[in-house]
């Protein structure tokens, strides 16, 4: 049901509403079938296992595998609450064990995202690479890799393994057909050579233009990607943002070094509205670039008297 797919959005991000959502479900509930109604109360389940610390979740996944009552949505809990390494590489000997292949795969590529931000913030760059690639989703795993090379561009002496990260975000990105997703990937791409690589920058820029004008109606303005693993009972969802991935973002960074050429790549937007707003990205840099005159104050200059 529709209460049933957001019950874990209201857990999660809005725990102080959530006796008022089980009020309006308790009362839906009264009118449901008992299928229905039972599925509402494994999610009620589901709640209590989000309240739990990991090593309770653990605790409580190795009592229901030893009884032969393990499902899906415990492992899921599982998957869902590591904040150390340590933890990470437990909950990842579990993944298998997930009958649903669909919710198996979607359950890792959570667990891998989360473990290689991590590993990025901890500054364990190769590890937080070698996670990265166990991501399959393309814009996920752009994400990923956009947060290394940032983290490594921070240090000079590490700007050549940043740009190898990027190179490899570029070959993905080329591979891939057409679509949103590869537009947005190019445009995060534009947006982060700049910080080191105008060449190349203005290159990926180019190549997002050409894949822009390629699709029908495009949505380009997302600045967030989503995950969701989705079982029979119960749902996770969670909200991944995408700086850089814009197009107004893109054209406003490259266009603080580069007017001309930024204006020359916008005007190569087939669409107008999108070919208006490059444009407009580029013209406020001329704005906040422009120079504040001091006006001074001058005594005014009495004219003789006629």
């Amino acid at each position: 049901s529709a209460l049933q797919d957001i019950e874990p959005i209201v857990l999660q991000k809005f725990p102080n509403l959530f006796e008022r959502f089980s009020s309006v479900k308790a009362k839906a509930n009264g009118q449901m079938s008992a299928e229905a109604r039972k599925n509402l109360e494994n999610s009620q389940k589901m709640y209590e296992k989000f309240g739990s610390s990991f090593e309770e979740r653990l605790k409580r996944l190795e009592e229901a595998d030893s009884e032969g009552k393990l499902t899906d949505d415990l492992i899921v809990s599982l998957v869902l609450s590591p904040k150390t390494e340590e933890a990470f590489a437990k909950a990842a000997t579990w993944l298998d064990k997930i009958k649903d292949e669909t919710v198996r795969e979607s359950a890792e590529n959570y667990l891998y995202f989360k473990r290689s931000e991590l590993a990025t913030k901890e500054s364990r760059f190769a590890e937080a690479k070698k996670y990265a690639d166990k991501v399959d989703d393309i814009e996920h795993k752009a994400i990923l890799y956009f947060g290394i090379a940032e983290a490594q561009l921070k240090n000079v002496s590490q700007q050549s393994e940043a740009n190898d990260i990027l190179l490899e975000v570029a070959k993905l990105a080329h591979k891939a057909d057409d679509s949103v997703e590869k537009a947005q990937v190019l445009l995060g791409l534009a947006f982060i050579y700049e910080k080191f690589n105008h060449y190349n920058a203005l290159t990926e820029l180019g190549e997002a233009i050409r894949t822009i004008n390629k699709l029908e109606n495009p949505d380009i303005f997302t600045t967030a990607v989503y995950s969701q693993i989705k079982g029979k009972d119960f749902a996770h969802y969670a909200v991944f943002n995408t700086p850089g991935f814009n197009l107004e973002t893109a054209f406003e960074e490259i266009s603080k070094k580069d007017f001309e050429l930024s204006l020359s790549n916008a005007q190569n937007l087939q669409d107008k509205y999108f070919r208006t707003l490059a444009v407009l990205a580029i013209a406020k840099n001329c704005v906040e670039n422009q120079p504040i005159n001091k006006i001074e104050n001058k005594k005014p200059i009495n004219k003789p008297k006629q």
